[in-house]
């Protein structure tokens, strides 16, 4: 499929994308040119494609992912992805590669288990997540949620506060019955 996109942004001040390299204030159209192809999920094995190309703050980005998965049955999915981006502003540029492996399970229509392993050569994290999603019945759901992050940035790595905000393991549980809660353990 081909697919055009046109945003408006206001910037009301000035952020960095990476250490020099920032979007300043003003405000920004950006046209997005993306296309993606995608095979059929009845097949043992499959792959998604996708490329984009347009304008980016003050300057351009490329990205482009490609994704092979195994079906090994309805119930059961596994995939790589590789995605890059390449950016280009008035401030300097940058290309960031991210990549990640994805196990998904679906054991009834009401108990799925999903699993990614992400790897982010901008920030150099290693992140891992895992959702136990479980449906009591309509209405009433409990997912439990794991996340754990390996924090490779060096400076991060001696700030501890900064390390507490990257690195986190929690449980999250929510349940759906008229209001949400949740319960969170301490990092």
């Amino acid at each position: 499929s081909y697919r055009v996109e046109r945003r408006f942004e206001r910037i009301p001040a000035r952020f960095e994308l990476r250490d020099g390299i920032g979007v300043g204030v003003g405000d920004y159209w950006n046209t997005r040119h993306r296309v993606t192809v995608q095979s059929a999920q009845r097949r043992d094995v499959g792959l998604d494609a996708e490329g984009e190309v347009g304008d980016f703050y003050s300057g351009h980005l490329a990205r482009w992912s490609l994704s092979p998965k195994v079906y090994v049955d309805r119930y059961a999915q596994f995939s790589v992805e590789y995605e890059e981006f390449r950016v280009r502003i008035d401030e300097g540029r940058f290309t960031t590669r991210v990549t990640q492996a994805r196990v998904d399970l679906t054991f009834s229509p009401d108990v799925s288990w999903r699993n990614l392993v992400q790897y982010d050569t901008d920030t150099r994290d290693l992140t891992a997540q895992s959702r136990l999603h479980w449906i009591v019945e309509p209405g009433q759901d409990v997912p439990v949620d794991l996340v754990e992050n390996q924090v490779q940035d060096e400076a991060v790595r001696k700030a501890p506060a900064a390390q507490a905000e990257k690195r986190r393991l929690g449980h999250v549980v929510e349940r759906h019955i008229g209001e949400s809660w949740r319960v969170r353990q301490p990092p």
